[in-house]
């Protein structure tokens, strides 16, 4: 189970537009995506899920793939979030 600890970076957090590029990233590959914070573990590929997180500028998230191509999705989505989304880094 491929997994590594992301830093949300971008000024707005994990808000809907963010949640929905994280979502669909994470639906173009089989495997199973799960995000975690401290207080929450839930499936990356629901968007109602992701945005239960609430997670705000400075948050940390554990991702965790399970499946063929885990390590592919774990890299694609932890660019994504490292690239801030492609919106302003705090």
């Amino acid at each position: 189970m491929p997994a590594r600890q992301v830093t949300i970076r971008n000024d707005l957090g994990l808000h809907a537009r963010a949640a929905t590029r994280l979502v669909e990233c994470a639906n173009r590959f089989r495997c199973d995506v799960w995000l975690e914070n401290a207080e929450r573990r839930v499936d990356g590929k629901s968007i109602m899920g992701v945005l239960m997180l609430a997670a705000g500028p400075g948050m940390n998230l554990m991702i965790e793939t399970r499946g063929n191509d885990g390590q592919l999705a774990l890299t694609a989505l932890c660019e994504l979030i490292e690239s801030g989304f492609g919106e302003p880094e705090i």
